[in-house]
């Protein structure tokens, strides 16, 4: 009996042994052939390339869009029905072909020189609108000068700072713009401001963005990710198809749109967030000056503020308590102690409200559409043409 008992020990041992080589031995072939189990190159294509993170390191913790690349489709519809939003909410989009250069960035092949350069996130970069339709296009043909757009999704001040010095260099290059969205380039401060004592630190910057460059090989990790996945069968919650807040109202135009409802935060003075502020823009004018290039800083507002007075709350909505935060102010006031000269587009863009002008897209996008973005290249060219000799 003991022997029998130490025999079946034996065997099953033998047998888990067996397995454990087997698993390592597949564990091992998957690694080294660098197969993709979330097939993450294949899912990223239908996607169009500005809703995708930028995965390539750039900097000393930052990252930029591979490239170069290309998308054709309609972005934002393609975006909309993936959040599930209802058919009849989608806007009237036709189909746009979307290039990259090999920087990542939305520029014209061979564009080697150029006098203005704007950094910023995606509403610099605008991925859903045609190349001619970019306030940084406009922008150039309204000046009669060459215009570099370093503008990419996911990003703040930092990163675009990094952006500045590493890619925005040019023979001609004069003026330097910083893009500043009100609606979360603080809080991406934050963000940066981790990653980069992470870098320092000898760590990984951002692991989660790190990893989404990398094909997942691990045979392990894609069972264990299926076991937990089977798991969670019917606990995913659908996006609500009532995306719609309120209504855009002016003369007798009325529109369904969605906006915040909480105005973006006015840091406290000496909170880490004004810290990061201060720090932030004084690095915009001093690297911009290190390069030539006199600093400027574009304020781009939310939806809500270009919009407000011109909203009735849809019935579905819950009352808020929405007031126009003084953030513009500061941000001026924080520039002008610096020397960075401000473009506030606010008023221009709120005066196309007021004239039945939708200048953002209107259901749960956030970004200037094509009205916006000529409204914000006007208003930038003519801050820029008393310092550029106009063709």
């Amino acid at each position: 009996m003991q022997r029998s008992r130490r025999s079946r020990a034996r065997n099953l041992a033998i047998a888990f042994g067996s397995l454990a080589a087997s698993v390592a031995g597949v564990e091992i072939s998957f690694r080294l052939a660098g197969f993709d189990f979330e097939q993450k190159q294949r899912q990223l294509q239908e996607i169009p390339v500005f809703a995708r993170q930028p995965t390539t390191p750039t900097g000393e913790a930052f990252f930029r869009r591979p490239g170069p690349d290309h998308w054709h489709g309609k972005v934002l519809t393609t975006l909309l029905r993936r959040r599930g939003v209802a058919e009849g909410l989608l806007p009237l989009e036709t189909a746009v072909s979307i290039d990259y250069d090999r920087e990542g960035f939305r520029n014209p092949d061979g564009l080697s020189d150029w006098t203005v350069v704007v950094v910023g996130d995606s509403f610099t970069e605008l991925g859903f609108l045609p190349a001619d339709a970019l306030f940084t296009t406009v922008l150039a043909d309204r000046l009669g000068v060459a215009v570099k757009n370093l503008g990419v999704s996911y990003t703040g001040p930092l990163t675009h700072v990094s952006y500045l010095r590493d890619y925005g260099d040019a023979p001609s290059a004069r003026h330097a713009v910083l893009a500043f969205y009100e609606g979360n380039d603080i809080e991406d401060l934050v963000r940066e401001s981790w990653a980069m004592e992470r870098a320092r630190q000898g760590l990984v910057a951002d692991p989660v963005r790190a990893a989404l460059g990398k094909p997942q090989s691990s045979f392990i990790e894609a069972m264990r990710s299926r076991l937990d996945r089977s798991g969670d069968a019917g606990n995913e919650v659908p996006w609500p198809n009532t995306i719609p807040t309120h209504e855009y109202v002016s003369n007798d135009r009325r529109q369904p749109v969605t906006v915040r409802t909480t105005s973006p935060a006015v840091p406290g003075s000496g909170s880490q967030r004004y810290q990061l502020l201060e720090q932030a823009l004084s690095a915009w004018g001093r690297t911009s000056r290190s390069m030539g290039m006199e600093p400027w800083l574009v304020y781009l507002p939310t939806k809500r503020r270009v919009l407000q007075g011109h909203l009735e709350r849809l019935p579905s909505t819950p009352p808020d308590a929405w007031r126009s935060s003084a953030l513009p102010a500061l941000v001026r006031r924080l520039t002008k102690a610096r020397g960075i000269a401000f473009v506030n587009p606010i008023p221009a863009l709120r005066t196309a409200t007021r004239q039945g002008q939708l200048s953002y897209n209107p259901v749960l996008d956030t970004h200037l559409n094509r009205v916006g973005s000529q409204i914000v290249a006007e208003v930038l060219a003519k801050a820029l043409a008393e310092r550029i000799d106009v063709k």
